[in-house]
């Protein structure tokens, strides 16, 4: 399947029933069209390298993405994201880390063989992806310091320390191929 269309949309539902918060709407709608402005320029390459980094196909034809400013994370699961304080570069680095949840849960079954594995671990797969497809946009001090603000003051420690583990192990191999190994330890 080819690359999923991503729709970029008002959170005002998360908002109103989750965060219970009014909706900021004109700094938000603003952000929205200005990041997607800044993220169309850079679809193409950022939906082909999660393929290519993971070894999965996309099997969405659209996802939609939500966005919101309150005090929680981005997530995958409808793809909502988080304002950021309008840092663009910060965003598309979420965006990607959200977009590699997406193509591993729609390709459970082929990567891990219907097996459990932490939340740490797909954490980390997500950050090594996120962290990969940003190397191929920005520079390595942009990367670092996009890496260093995703820890969320220490909160994520635990998921970098082992992001950086699966750096040196994994090499050029796809997630797919790395996690195909027999010697994998769950």
């Amino acid at each position: 399947m080819s690359n999923p269309k991503i729709k970029f949309n008002s959170g005002m539902f998360l908002h109103k029933s989750i965060f219970k918060t009014e909706y900021p709407d004109k700094k938000l709608d603003n952000y929205i069209i200005e990041f997607e402005n800044f993220y169309r320029k850079k679809e193409s390459i950022v939906l082909k390298i999660i393929s290519d980094v993971t070894g999965l196909k996309w099997k969405m034809k659209q996802i939609d993405v939500y966005f919101f400013d309150a005090d929680f994370p981005s997530g995958s699961f409808p793809l909502c994201l988080n304002y950021n304080g309008g840092n663009k570069e910060f965003s598309l680095f979420c965006i990607i880390h959200e977009l590699a949840h997406d193509i591993i849960f729609y390709n459970w079954s082929e990567l891990f063989d219907n097996k459990n594995i932490s939340p740490v671990e797909l954490e980390a797969l997500c950050e090594f992806v996120a962290k990969k497809v940003c190397e191929n946009i920005f520079d390595k001090a942009t990367v670092l310091r996009l890496a260093k603000s995703h820890e969320f003051s220490g909160y994520y420690r635990c998921v970098w320390d082992r992001e950086k583990e699966l750096e040196k192990i994994i090499g050029h191999e796809t997630l797919l191929q790395f996690y195909k190994k027999e010697n994998i330890k769950w």
